[in-house]
């Protein structure tokens, strides 16, 4: 991956904190989506989550998701 996708996905990051930050719950979301997408990291991860959680109803998804990482790894 190149530096600047990497520091593309930190922006990115950035933009989704200050969305949840602002109670814009659903951008949030989508943007920490698009951060792990371009460059994962443990702290889009966990953030995604803090949003989920904050939706409340929407608590299952991210249980959901890491269910389906620890499904990937433990088959490497």
């Amino acid at each position: 991956m190149s530096m600047d996708a990497h520091t593309r996905a930190w922006e990115i990051l950035q933009d989704a904190y200050q969305a949840q930050m602002e109670g814009d719950y659903d951008r949030a979301i989508e943007l920490y989506r698009f951060s792990l997408e371009m460059h994962p990291t443990a702290e889009a991860h966990t953030f995604l989550g803090w949003t989920y959680h904050f939706q409340g109803s929407r608590f299952w998804q991210p249980l959901q998701r890491h269910r389906g990482l620890l499904d990937r790894t433990e088959s490497l």
